[in-house]
Formats: structure tokens, C-alpha cells, sequence
């Protein structure tokens, strides 16, 4: 019996170790990521379509264009509530995310049952350039973190039971909602606790999980004429062969390794704990991450350095808490000092920098540490914490910050103009300009992002893009219609797709013939009226 009471004792004693730990590791994490948070442009135009949407515009970039020009519904709304309680999206922003990110950290270091695997798996986070970056951002990253941390533990506690499938399945709802591609790192390891489930309504509890996303799915359908984000169209819709996305794919990959070297070898590293521990659960969750990376490739990268690594990088810190515990000294001290070796240049980049980061302009001739580095490499592929900090840069005044911006400046001119409709290549940020400019001012996103015409038809054969900048051609007249309301496109093929894409984005939702449009749509019924209009270009 004092012996039973003796090893309570000490397992108390150890939580309580491990407790004031964490709790101590998470408040360096909060000043870490306090002194580094920014906002990105992208974000704003998130921010547009809040504001939109309370001044009564509807969920729209673009007032009067039922365009889901987001990636996050479940992001959008939570943005939406801040807006509405506190009257900010700043701060607001800034702050829920330091806090979701940090819930995140908690998570993943109450997964580790000791204090070695414990600090190992939050020197990873510390370090990786990636994670800390998006922390912030005014991007879904911060919600992801909690949503795909709290998967990865539920698929680690192997739960039994109908129940316990219906949270994972409402958490890969909500994973799916906040980021579709996102579906990827927990596809995997949903399937495997399906199929552990030997219940026979396990399949009905997998129906009531998914329920939200097919809700959400069923009214972007219905409001905005398509279950997918425009973004998607925007992105993979561009023509580009994936013969030519791969090689880029595998330049992020790389790109990731000269300013973060942490990140990919924590998630390589993550990938063999997996892999080596033979746990089923941890396999799954592994799988997941390498699907996710080979997405990634797939797909071409993104412009933003690091920002597709930073959930992959969570998965593999969560393996890492896991199943490290019984490392050895040796064994330890190795991980340790290849950690602090790779982590050199990215504690001059985020751990070290201060108000004054991205001040000077980087060429191509600094050097940070023993490492090169470029704010945007020969690929388009940027560090875009340093390019927008100085003008959304929490630690900077908020004078210094709108004196920094320029392209908030001008969509302050352009509002003080009333209504027009502009090009958004002579714009370049149509976030930051686009939110000040406010609603009365359209604008013609050559991205595509906001677009729905645009986001369906391919980018020209000489085209020169960058990853996640796939500029379209505005068609002869296209701009003329947005400003007359008449539709003025000159190819006769784009004219009839117009009248189509206007009854699906610009009239009445129960307005005769749009859910035939709809239907027609997205079953490729519209396909010929683009390539005949392609084919006659080229």
C-alpha cells in the first residue's frame, strides 16, 4: 500500500514538473510570437469581405459579385465575430492569434509524457521560421494549429467507441472548413479510426461529423455557384502543365531548406519516429504529412516561403513529444545540437529581430549568418513576414505603419473618388487597397482570386507568372461591362460565358435559370465556350 502511495506521489510530483514547464515554455512562446506578429495582404482581403458583409453587401470581395474569394469559411466567420464584438480586426486579429497558436503549442507538449521529448518537440517549434511566422499573419494558419494539434491528439489517445469517431470526424470537419487542402494531413489517420471502430453505426457517426462541411459545401453551392473557393479555380484552374508545377514544387521544398533548414528536417525527422515506432495511429498521422508534401509539389509550392510546411512541421513536433521520451543521452544531446545548428539563421531571422527587421532592403548580396539570403529568390518565392512588417508590424506605431504602406494609402485616394472599377495590375496589393478603398471601388483582380470569369480561364501560352500569381489576360470589354452593367465582351464565346458567369454571381439567388447555370457550371456544360475562345487567342 506505501508503495502504491509513493508512486502517486511521484506522479504527481512529475505533472506537476511538467505543468510549471510547459507553462514556462508557452510564455516564451507568446513573446516570441508577440514581438514578431504582422498581418499579410492576403489577409485583407479576408478583411474586405468581413466588412462587406456587415455593412450588408453579403460574404463578397467585390459588392455586387457573389465571389468566395477566401480559402477559410471557418476563419472568415470567426473574423467576423471579432469585427462584431469589438469593432477592430487589427488587434483583434493579431491577439486570437497568438492565443489559438499558443493553445496549439499546449496541446502538443501535454502530448509528451516527459521533460526531454517535451523540450525537444518545442525547440522545434521555436525554431522553425515557418511556424513562428504564421503564428500570425492575419491567415488561417493560427486555427489550423489548433484544429490539426487537437486531431493529432485525438488520433494518439487510439480511442474507442461511436463517440470518440464522432469528434475526430467533427474535427476533420472543421480542419476541412478552416483550409480544404488541409483534409490531406488527417485523411489518413480518419480512415484508420474508422476502420479500427468495429461498432456498426460507425459509418452514421462519420455522416453526423461530416455534416458540417457538407452544410457549408451545400450553401457556397447555392450563394456563390460553386462548393469549391474561387482560389482554387484561381490556382489550379491556370493551365499550367504539372510537368512545370513539379520542378517549382521542389524548389519550395527547397527554398524551405536554405532560410529554415528546421522545419523540413523536423518533419522528415517526425516522418522516421513515425515510422520506426510502429504505431499504427502515428503511421497514419505520418502518412497524412507526406501526402500533404507531396500535394504541395504537385501543386507547384506557394509564394509565401514556409507557410505550407508550418502544419506539417506541428504533426511531426506532436510525433516527436510522443515518442521521444526514452531517447537516451547521446542520443538527445545529438538532437539537440543539430536543432541548434540549424536553427543559427532562423534565430537571426525570427528569434532575434526586432522593430527595426526588413527596415533595409535585402539584396542579393547580404548575408545573415553563415547562410545566404534573399527576401524574394529567382522563383517569386518570398519571406513575407520581412517584406510587410514595417507596415503591419505590431511592434511599429500605427502611424509608422500606414506611412509604410503605400498601397493602403491609395486605396485611401481611390475611395475619396466614389465608384469605379480599376485594373488590378496597376494595384499589386488589391488587400491593403482594397480594404481602404471600401466598397464602392471594384476591383478587376488579374489574379483571379476575386474573380470568377477570370479564375475559369487559363493564363496565356506567354505568360510569365509566379507561384500563386497566375495573371489572366482582361478580356477586350470585360471591364467595360463591369462599369456599364451591359455586357460589351468583344469574342463572342467569353460574351455568352459572361452572360452565364453574371446570372450565376450578380443576380437574385432564386432568379429563373441560375441553378440550371450553376448545374451546367460545374459540370463542365461552359468548357467548349472557353477553349473556342482560347483557340482563337492563340
Amino acid at each position: 500500500m506505501a508503495a502504491v502511495d509513493n508512486s502517486l506521489l511521484d506522479l504527481r510530483q512529475r505533472l506537476r514538473i511538467l505543468t510549471r514547464l510547459s507553462t514556462g515554455l508557452l510564455l516564451i512562446f507568446v513573446l516570441v510570437v508577440l514581438k514578431n506578429a504582422w498581418l499579410t495582404d492576403d489577409a485583407y482581403i479576408t478583411f474586405r469581405t468581413v466588412e462587406n458583409a456587415l455593412s450588408g453587401h453579403g460574404l463578397v470581395y467585390n459588392v455586387g459579385e457573389r465571389v468566395q474569394s477566401y480559402t477559410h469559411p471557418l476563419w472568415m466567420f470567426m473574423l467576423l465575430g471579432f469585427r462584431t464584438l469589438f469593432g477592430d480586426l487589427y488587434y483583434t486579429t493579431i491577439f486570437a492569434s497568438v492565443l489559438l497558436s499558443a493553445a496549439a503549442v499546449a496541446i502538443v507538449l501535454r502530448l509528451a509524457p516527459a521533460r526531454k521529448s517535451m523540450l525537444l518537440a518545442f525547440a522545434v517549434l521555436l525554431a522553425s521560421k515557418a511556424f513562428c511566422d504564421f503564428a500570425t499573419s492575419g491567415l488561417e494558419n493560427p486555427l489550423s494549429y489548433l484544429l490539426i494539434a487537437s486531431f493529432a491528439a485525438w488520433t494518439l489517445a487510439e480511442g474507442e467507441g461511436r463517440e470518440n469517431l464522432l469528434t475526430g470526424t467533427l474535427l476533420f470537419s472543421a480542419i476541412a472548413l478552416n483550409r480544404l487542402d488541409n483534409v490531406l494531413i488527417a485523411g489518413s489517420a480518419l480512415v484508420y479510426a474508422y476502420r479500427r471502430v468495429r461498432a456498426k453505426d460507425a459509418l452514421v457517426a462519420v455522416a453526423l461529423g461530416l455534416l458540417p462541411l457538407i452544410l457549408w459545401s451545400a450553401f457556397s453551392l447555392l450563394y456563390y455557384g460553386s462548393p469549391i473557393p474561387n482560389t482554387a479555380y484561381a490556382k489550379l484552374g491556370a493551365g499550367i502543365p504539372v510537368q512545370e508545377l513539379v520542378p517549382r514544387g521542389l524548389h519550395y521544398l527547397k527554398d524551405s531548406l536554405t532560410r529554415d533548414p528546421v522545419t523540413l528536417t523536423a518533419i522528415l525527422s517526425g516522418f522516421i519516429i513515425a515510422v520506426l515506432s510502429r504505431s499504427r495511429c502515428s503511421l497514419s498521422l505520418a502518412l497524412g504529412v507526406a501526402l500533404y508534401i507531396i500535394y504541395t509539389i504537385l501543386a507547384g509550392g506557394d509564394f509565401m516561403s514556409g507557410r505550407f510546411l508550418a502544419s506539417p512541421l506541428l504533426i511531426a513536433a506532436a510525433l516527436i513529444a510522443c515518442h521521444c521520451a526514452n531517447w537516451g543521452k547521446v542520443k538527445l544531446s545529438i538532437a539537440a545540437a543539430v536543432i541548434v545548428l540549424l536553427s543559427f539563421q532562423s534565430a537571426m531571422i525570427h528569434l532575434l529581430s526586432g522593430p527595426q527587421f526588413r527596415a533595409a532592403t535585402y539584396d542579393h548580396a547580404l548575408r545573415l549568418g553563415p547562410l545566404h539570403y534573399q527576401l524574394i529568390d529567382e522563383q517569386g518565392i518570398c519571406d513575407e513576414r520581412a517584406y510587410y512588417y514595417q507596415a503591419t508590424g505590431l511592434l511599429q506605431r500605427e502611424d509608422e505603419r500606414l506611412a509604410s504602406n503605400g498601397w493602403a494609402r491609395a486605396g485611401e485616394v481611390a475611395k475619396s473618388k466614389g465608384h469605379q472599377v480599376l485594373d488590378g495590375a496597376a494595384i499589386g496589393a488589391i488587400g491593403f487597397f482594397g480594404y481602404y478603398a471600401g466598397p464602392e471601388v471594384h476591383i478587376v483582380d488579374v489574379n483571379a482570386l476575386c474573380d470568377f470569369l477570370l479564375a475559369r480561364l487559363p493564363i496565356s501560352q506567354d505568360s510569365l507568372w509566379r507561384i500563386g500569381h497566375f495573371t489572366r489576360t482582361i478580356p477586350a470589354g470585360y471591364i467595360e461591362s463591369l462599369s456599364s452593367g451591359e455586357n460589351k465582351i468583344e469574342d463572342p464565346d467569353l460574351a455568352q460565358f459572361y452572360d452565364a458567369v453574371d446570372l450565376i454571381i450578380r443576380q437574385p439567388i432564386f432568379a429563373p435559370g441560375r441553378f440550371g447555370a450553376i448545374l451546367k457550371m460545374n459540370t463542365g456544360g461552359y468548357d467548349s465556350l472557353i477553349s473556342s475562345c482560347v483557340s482563337r487567342d492563340r
